[in-house]
């Protein structure tokens, strides 16, 4: 998964929950205690069953706590092969702290009594009382909800705040979170056991521990107590510290082999609020004044030498500004960037071609782009996107939040093979513009339908609108006025619907055409079939 500015460090802002957290007598609430609140099975694939599992039920509250542009992302993550639940246990770790989860609503039971329901995660199972602990499908789904939920814009703004932050900043900022022994969620960056190639990893930090710890001939004064997903046993202590120079603000994480100068604390948290906003148990309505920030997320993270600049844009036209955008900022961990101005337009260049994977996000609609051999990105906030390769096979797809878009379908995509192509939104419907407008397939859909055309056409530009709301049709500015007004046949319109005279009706009119198309291709024609229908309509 591409690494995301989702997980990076966090400020702490003010707790707003729907209802006030009960007070407990004793001072164990809202502090971590190992047997209790940590799961008794470990993160790993055979507990999953290899994917992303939600209910129904789950599913439906998830969809109704994101934006489209949310939920997007979240529909990617859930289609993905299973790869960790790192984040969705450590979230509802956190949650357990609180006493936020009723565990007799996910069918628990206690392990040494073989009775339900059970009083804490610890304890939650498949309830056979074997010796290795399993998720039922409900607790999986929840563990999955809080591990998608991690694509809410709440945690992403906050995170930009922090973007600039030192190694050392982030450090401090966990170090003060942790003062009164509130469980911090935590996410570690880098390469983990010094592999290839970087990832993320999240975990309960719970608490701070000054003295004198020597390891691998390394002196440090402090140690953070964390729960981590992938170690279920008190056994080995060692896998569950932090360790730190209070002085220096240097780390190292023994564990996956991390240090301060090779991994980055990309995530450092107490506010339940925001980690809760959109929850599944105990939501919460969550406001923040934190000004939204772009984020433009690109892979593969090894790029050839490249640049991100602002542009100028008007109408489909854009150039380079001149001045150099200093809000612009490239996060130093992973190929990600911050855009601090959200009203422009960013062109992304490398110095040679390569497979570009990236996103966009702007506050109100994000774009995705993908292609084999390309060199430039383009975007800009009104619903523009273009990519420059080399003959390269492509995707350019918009997706925007309610309120601003038209028509039915807030997701629209095109994919085709190109030197160059842009998608731009028009109050008409989509403009492609190409150097190559054969076998495009334009695809649009919201809750409930997905309209699907393949078009081919000898154009530099088309025009794609709704006809219907299940329908995507083509038109093409013959008599080069700007206006485009010559409907354009396409193989989608009638393989999918059989309407080949375009009437709104599948009948017997359309099956006479078919005998027709025969009769003329029998006696020596040369037209297609759809050109031949074009020619009665």
């Amino acid at each position: 998964m591409k690494c995301r500015i989702t997980l990076a460090a966090l400020t702490t802002l003010a707790i707003l929950l729907t209802g006030s957290l009960s007070v407990h007598a004793d001072d164990s609430y809202g502090k971590f205690v190992w047997g209790e609140d940590n799961w008794r099975f470990s993160n790993r694939s055979e507990c999953f069953e290899n994917d992303y599992y939600l209910t129904n039920t789950d599913k439906a509250v998830l969809r109704s706590s994101l934006s489209n542009t949310e939920w997007r992302l979240a529909s990617e993550y859930l289609a993905m092969d299973w790869s960790g639940s790192c984040y969705g246990m450590a979230v509802t770790s956190l949650l357990a702290c609180y006493d936020l989860i009723d565990y007799g609503e996910y069918r628990c039971w206690d392990l040494v009594n073989k009775t339900g329901p059970a009083a804490s995660v610890y304890d939650m199972t498949m309830g056979d009382g074997t010796l290795y602990a399993q998720p039922n499908s409900e607790m999986q789904s929840l563990i999955n909800y809080y591990w998608v939920l991690q694509v809410k814009n709440d945690l992403q703004f906050t995170a930009g705040q922090r973007y600039n932050s030192t190694e050392a900043e982030r450090l401090q900022n966990v170090l003060d979170c942790l003062a009164d022994d509130s469980p911090v969620l935590l996410s570690v960056f880098g390469r983990l056991y010094g592999g290839e190639s970087s990832s993320a990893h999240a975990v309960l930090a719970h608490r701070v521990e000054y003295g004198i710890f020597e390891l691998n001939g390394r002196t440090y004064d402090g140690r953070i107590h964390v729960y981590d997903s992938n170690v279920i046993t008190s056994q080995k202590p060692e896998e569950q510290y932090i360790y730190f120079d209070s002085v220096k603000l240097t780390w190292e994480y023994p564990r996956y082999e991390l240090f301060s100068e090779t991994g980055a604390l990309l995530c450092g948290t107490d506010d339940i609020g925001m980690i809760n906003d959109g929850g599944l148990i105990g939501g919460t309505e969550y406001t923040s004044d934190t000004p939204y920030l772009a984020v433009m997320t690109v892979f593969p993270q090894n790029m050839t030498e490249h640049s991100v600049r602002k542009i100028n844009f008007n109408d489909g036209r854009w150039t380079v500004r001149a001045e150099e955008g200093t809000d612009i900022q490239e996060y130093a961990v992973c190929a990600d960037y911050v855009l601090g101005d959200t009203e422009s337009g960013y062109v992304l260049e490398t110095a040679d071609m390569q497979e570009l994977d990236l996103d966009l996000s702007y506050e109100h609609v994000m774009f995705f782009s993908n292609a084999a051999s390309a060199s430039q990105a383009v975007f800009h906030p009104s619903g523009y996107a273009k990519i420059s390769g080399n003959n390269t096979e492509y995707t350019l797809e918009m997706v925007f939040n309610e309120g601003h878009y038209q028509g039915s379908w807030y997701d629209f995509s095109v994919s085709g093979t190109a030197d160059s192509a842009s998608l731009q939104k028009t109050e008409e419907g989509w403009i492609i513009t190409s150097d190559n407008l054969q076998n495009v397939t334009a695809k649009a859909g919201n809750e409930e339908i997905e309209a699907t055309l393949t078009f081919s056409a000898d154009a530099d530009s088309v025009l794609l609108y709704e006809a219907d709301k299940s329908t995507l049709a083509a038109k093409i500015d013959t008599d080069g006025d700007g206006t485009y007004e010559t409907k354009l046949s396409t193989e989608s319109e009638a393989s999918i619907y059989g309407d080949f005279n375009s009437d709104g009706m599948v009948n017997a009119v359309d099956a006479a055409l078919i005998l027709q198309y025969a009769a003329y291709a029998g006696s020596g024609g040369t037209y297609s079939f759809i050109d031949y229908i074009a020619s009665f309509t």
